[in-house]
């Protein structure tokens, strides 16, 4: 059967992302440390090249993003990992993408390209009452994680390395305990406050301070950097589909003030958290507390930039490349089970729980202690994370993840088409979630994170209890919507 002009488009666009896949893991195998900069640079061209080729929102582009970049960061040669590659490693690895793969197109129909589309930015009252309630959530989070660390910790904001110090150290109070809970309110005013139709803004934008707060008064980057993946999805979806959010000018003020500040603090902490050398040279620090250098190319050309911006990239290329080096490291010297079944441990806060009430022993907490005995002498596990592939190992075995990473293709694609037929609150904070969900499996679990973990929980059942069905053509229709082409 002949196939269509769209589906040859697609077709040829698949041969075009695979082949520039194939030249990026090509050139960064290729072992010349004199060029390694070059290689770097030259990989990120062709991955730019790559996503201009793909739907941006699309679960499969921001899965290819992370993964690229940790593979371009690890294997480019511009730091040099003293630690073997495991190829039985990073076979599995590849496995478990392409099963994703498998999974996701799996359901593909081209016809789902040619429905009209429709985009509803107004809210229902009742999800407007919700909007309100978990704002309010997200206020009274940042006002009870400022009295936990702050007030009674006696945490100092203008110290960022003792106040993390503090962080690890100190009792968490209840109020502690409650803000990780309520903000999770502030990441849904956050996708309302720049996509939909909503009266009190200055609300919403308060509960996105009660979070910028939280990870401010903590000294932590992941909720910093959980905005700035949601405002990234958010952004492209108001790019795709041509929407313009009326900001009155108060908020718009308050707005780019909030972003200043948060960009000022990931400069200030970029520069003062965790540096051990003493001219303030994360390179030079990271190369005393990890088993690993730098090439001489790349140490060279970091050495003509400003501290803050060598600084800025030695993070960058540190914190997104480890992951795949402690992944293989462990890999190679613990043997997981076939099968198995303790999803718990994607989900800590809960570990925790149940530890309180004796009913079970094996937390977050203890398997990080027995992590750092360990020692393994090739790795980097002094600042590691090591992907959620660990974690998929760890609560499913090697048959029991490629199973789940099936299932999580087929999920990923249902949310996909979800939204690409019905375009709305549910369907948009599914598709957020569930793509920082994949972006993360390059990381660690961003379950790991209570507040995000309760963002999944509550855009989850938004998406769930509103049942979308593909066969209801007036779901396409909106009153109060806008209309866009397909």
């Amino acid at each position: 059967m002949p196939l269509s002009l769209n589906q040859f488009k697609i077709h040829n666009k698949l041969i075009l992302i695979l082949f520039i896949q194939f030249i990026i893991i090509s050139i960064n195998f290729i072992s010349v440390d004199s060029i390694s900069s070059l290689k770097w640079v030259v990989s990120y061209i062709l991955l730019v090249i790559i996503l201009k080729n793909v739907d941006l929102i699309s679960p499969l582009a921001w899965l290819m993003t992370i993964w690229n970049i940790i593979f371009i960061n690890a294997y480019s040669g511009i730091i040099i990992y003293h630690s073997p590659i495991d190829y039985s490693a990073l076979l599995y690895l590849s496995l478990t993408l392409f099963v994703f793969a498998i999974g996701y197109f799996l359901p593909f129909n081209d016809k789902n390209k040619h429905v009209p589309l429709s985009f509803k930015i107004k809210l229902s009252n009742k999800e407007s009452i919700i909007t309100i309630i978990l704002a309010y959530m997200g206020i009274i989070g940042g006002i009870f994680i400022f009295i936990d660390i702050i007030i009674l910790s006696g945490g100092n904001i203008n110290n960022l390395s003792a106040l993390r110090l503090l962080i690890g150290t100190r009792e968490v109070s209840i109020f502690g305990q409650l803000a990780a809970i309520l903000l999770s309110g502030s990441f849904f005013s956050l996708v309302v406050l720049l996509i939909f139709k909503f009266k009190n803004q200055i609300i919403l934008i308060l509960s996105v301070v009660g979070l910028a707060t939280g990870s401010i008064v903590s000294a932590g980057r992941q909720n910093i950097f959980q905005i700035f993946l949601v405002i990234t999805m958010v952004l492209l979806i108001k790019f795709k589909y041509h929407i313009k959010t009326k900001l009155s000018p108060g908020i718009k003020i308050i707005g780019f003030s909030l972003i200043g500040i948060i960009i000022v603090y990931l400069i200030v902490l970029s520069a003062t958290r965790d540096v051990t050398s003493m001219d303030k040279n994360k390179m030079v620090g990271y190369t005393k507390t990890n088993n690993l250098s730098y090439s001489d190319d790349f140490s060279n050309l970091m050495n003509k930039l400003p501290i803050e911006a060598s600084n800025f990239i030695a993070d960058f290329t540190f914190y997104f490349s480890e992951e795949i080096i402690v992944y293989s490291d462990a890999y190679r010297y613990k043997t997981y089970p076939i099968i198995n079944i303790d999803f718990l441990q994607f989900f800590p806060f809960f570990e925790r729980q149940l530890h309180k009430l004796g009913l079970r022993k094996n937390t977050l907490e203890l398997r990080m202690n027995k992590l750092w005995e360990k020692h393994y002498e090739t790795s980097v596990f002094n600042s590691a994370w090591g992907t959620s592939m660990l974690t998929l190992l760890k609560c499913f075995g090697y048959l029991g993840g490629i199973l789940i990473v099936f299932l999580h293709g087929l999920f990923s694609r249902y949310i996909y088409s979800s939204f690409l037929r019905k375009p709305e609150l549910s369907t948009i904070l599914a598709l957020i979630v569930n793509n920082i969900i994949l972006f993360y499996t390059a990381i660690t679990p961003v379950t790991q994170e209570i507040s995000f973990m309760f963002f999944v929980f509550i855009s989850f059942y938004f998406f769930f209890r509103k049942k979308v069905n593909f066969g209801n053509k007036e779901d396409q229709l909106y009153k109060d919507s806008i209309q866009i082409s397909s």
